[in-house]
């Protein structure tokens, strides 16, 4: 009975949001404490991801699309608050910004300003997640294929690597083309009562790319793709 409620309530959460406009939750992942992955020149992943969201913000102001910043300051929550965070705020759509790295055994060492750090050259690209676990997992892949879409028009890449059948690895590819993977664990996604999408906007242990997902060029190639799926997005909600 207990489990009926759950799978029910989220359910509700996930139709409600269909009655109503939009509203986009932009979620820079990790946070000033627990920085997530560290750049091939030793900048943790939070300030590559705060850097984005707000770029983002920039561009929904602009196409008048209302939002919400999920833990703007990086303050130090559990995972599982976000998604109730936008929730609250009445958000129909949650997109968790990020930016990758590799596994551990594809790393190498190199020097910089008398400095060590890690890096790999090898692997490069955009990826984008869901999670079959979402209620509503259909507009979750939607705004994934759009988003998707909309890179590759702008000459971005997807990356593949993380389907490899490795330790840390082995994520259920969904689309190639696109870049689409379905990941269940990520709690963002999974404790999400709204639709949800997780985006690695690039490597950052790549030594190039991290050059270039700090620019403003590439930053605006990524939220632009996300104004035009998240613009999708509103109008499958007001119909």
């Amino acid at each position: 009975m207990m489990r009926f409620f759950v799978i029910a309530t989220l359910a509700c959460a996930c139709l409600s949001a269909y009655a109503r406009d939009c509203l986009i939750a932009v979620d820079a992942g990790h946070t000033r404490e627990e920085q997530g992955a560290t750049s091939a020149r030793g900048t943790g992943e939070w300030h590559f991801n705060i850097a984005l969201a707000k770029r983002l913000a920039v561009l929904l102001d602009k196409a008048g699309i209302p939002y919400v910043l999920i833990n703007p300051d990086g303050d130090a929550i559990p995972l599982t608050s976000r998604p109730e965070a936008a929730l609250k705020a009445g958000a129909t759509l949650l997109i968790s910004l990020h930016h990758d790295s590799v596994q551990s055994h594809y790393l190498s060492e190199w020097t910089l300003e008398g400095e060590t750090h890690f890096y790999s050259d090898n692997f490069s690209g955009y990826s984008l997640f869901v999670s079959a676990q979402n209620p509503c997992y259909q507009e979750s892949l939607d705004v994934a294929r759009e988003t998707a879409d909309s890179l590759l028009g702008k000459n971005l890449t997807p990356a593949l690597y993380h389907a490899e059948a490795v330790a840390g690895e082995n994520r259920l590819l969904l689309d190639s083309l696109r870049g689409i993977y379905q990941f269940d664990e990520l709690v963002v996604l999974r404790e999400s009562p709204l639709a949800a999408v997780l985006v690695e906007a690039g490597v950052i242990v790549n030594r190039e790319e991290e050059l270039l997902v700090s620019t403003p060029a590439y930053q605006d190639k990524v939220t632009g793709a996300l104004v035009t799926a998240i613009e999708a997005h509103c109008r499958r909600m007001r119909n």
